[in-house]
């Protein structure tokens, strides 16, 4: 069963004493170590005065204790909270290993009847996940890739770079207001089912946090991520 978390902006948290941006649900079972890793992969920046900032989905892979643990995620504004200041919303949800769809972490996102995208304003613990979506994939033609840069083979071209060396982060930069995490789904589709789930990626990047993997790194146009790419380390794709 997959344990959830959800992060805003409240008048009152789930742990005592806590306000602001804080954890308001998380499921049964899920230690205050992990919560406080999660917590960690709530971060958003929005854009500075111009389009706007999009949802960021994520497949993020934890390093804890020896093990590599599979994080999605959704992080998004969320209009204003108790105090009038800009609020987001991030649901995070840790995946057992049986969990993980075949078809891979983009189209378990792109599915979406599990995410959570409103808080209801109650404070508390709820249920495990059960009967997450599952599902296997083809390669297909990467219509969406084609569509954004005039030739699909760049899918190709992602994900084979991956199964060259999937050790070194590769930033792509991008136009605000692309599907990037339809991009994201028809590259790993390329790749062999039992590697899709080991590609770490973010639609919509600023910084890495502490222990975690992230190889595919997709930096809109004006972002702060997209400015420091080029002396990060790693291949920049724009």
């Amino acid at each position: 069963m997959a344990l959830e978390l959800l992060y805003t902006s409240a008048p009152r948290g789930l742990r005592p004493g806590t306000s602001g941006f804080c954890t308001v649900l998380r499921s049964r079972g899920l230690s205050e170590a992990l919560q406080r890793r999660l917590e960690a992969l709530s971060g958003y920046r929005p854009l500075e005065g111009g389009p706007t900032s999009p949802a960021a989905h994520a497949h993020w892979r934890l390093r804890v204790g020896g093990r590599v643990l599979d994080v999605l995620s959704r992080v998004a504004p969320c209009g204003v909270d108790h105090s009038g200041r800009e609020n987001k919303l991030a649901h995070h949800l840790l995946l057992e290993p049986h969990e993980r769809a075949a078809a891979g972490p983009a189209w378990l996102l792109r599915d979406g009847r599990w995410l959570r995208t409103r808080w209801d304003g109650t404070v508390g613990e709820c249920e495990p996940v059960r009967d997450l979506p599952q599902g296997d994939q083809e390669p297909r033609r990467c219509e969406n890739w084609e569509r954004a840069c005039g030739d699909a083979g760049w899918a190709g071209a992602l994900a084979d770079r991956f199964l060259r060396d999937g050790s070194k982060p590769v930033w792509l930069l991008y136009e605000p207001g692309l599907d990037v995490l339809a991009l994201v789904d028809e590259a790993l589709a390329l790749l062999p089912p039992d590697r899709r789930w080991e590609v770490g990626f973010h639609t919509f990047f600023d910084t890495l946090p502490p222990g975690v993997e992230c190889r595919w790194r997709w930096c809109a146009h004006g972002s702060r991520a997209a400015q420091r790419a080029a002396r990060a380390g790693g291949e920049v794709w724009d």
